[in-house]
């Protein structure tokens, strides 16, 4: 590990790392000595193309991948050659909301939330409840325990996601494209909704993100990926940056006069 990497750890700056990080699926190399941190009590957005590995990284954070070569730290543990029981005691520090919500459909929205509670813990049903209906209370949510997954909105299902990551008080979220599939109204509720928890609640918030809008206003820290490895930098590094790599990303996406509109 790199000395300015070990500073960063012992003065509690970066509460996740990747260190020289290489990974491949077959012949398709995802990552080719990648290397980035991502500090502590901070929202950082990984960026980059579609198929660049946003969310294989964030596996690798979880530790539901091993990296081929190198080292991934979650606070004081480099995580890639723990023990298949270590790694799942340590997950509960890590709150995960995936991609679409991922809830039971079977199950109803208060058993969702509950369910790692029920599974991980000797809590009595009365206190089970009580964290379940604090966390609703966080997120906004009310009147929702016997509705089932399908009797809710998109964006209340973001909303349950997020109740359900944050159930086990984890000092870590780690979240997949949680605007995918919502209106500019719910993202921007959404939006708002996880700036606010990681200011009450000072969580570490690593997410991947596509609305580019939405990344400038809420980020601290941006991770770009390209080329197998990871640029980072503040919003503000992005948008002057001279490296033509992330200047074609924002082109393309176009958002030239809207990184402007969104600062």
């Amino acid at each position: 590990m790199s000395e300015s990497a070990v500073e960063r750890r012992i003065e509690g700056r970066a509460h996740v790392e990747m260190v020289s990080v290489r990974l491949a699926f077959g012949e398709r190399r995802v990552f080719d000595g990648l290397s980035c941190a991502f500090p502590k009590g901070r929202i950082s957005v990984i960026l980059g193309a579609s198929g660049v590995g946003k969310s294989t990284l964030l596996r690798l954070a979880a530790g539901l991948l091993r990296p081929d070569y190198g080292e991934i730290w979650v606070g004081d543990e480099e995580i890639s050659r723990l023990s298949e029981r270590r790694l799942r005691s340590l997950r509960h520090g890590l709150g995960m909301m995936f991609q679409g919500g991922a809830l039971l459909d079977s199950l109803t929205v208060f058993e969702n939330v509950a369910l790692a509670l029920r599974e991980h813990t000797k809590l009595r049903e009365s206190e089970i409840a009580d964290r379940v209906h604090a966390q609703f209370e966080a997120v906004g949510l009310k009147k929702v325990d016997e509705l089932l997954p399908g009797q809710i909105s998109g964006g209340m299902k973001k909303r349950v996601a997020l109740a359900r990551a944050m159930i086990m008080e984890p000092s870590v979220l780690l979240i997949d494209e949680p605007f995918s599939g919502l209106d500019p109204l719910a993202v921007r509720l959404i939006e708002a909704l996880l700036v606010e928890v990681n200011h009450t609640k000072g969580l570490t918030m690593v997410l991947t993100n596509h609305h580019i809008g939405s990344t400038m206003r809420m980020a601290d820290e941006i991770v770009f990926l390209v080329d197998g490895i990871a640029v980072t930098g503040s919003v503000e590094e992005m948008k002057t940056s001279t490296d033509p790599r992330i200047q074609r990303f924002f082109q393309a996406a176009g958002t030239g006069p809207a990184l402007e509109e969104a600062s």
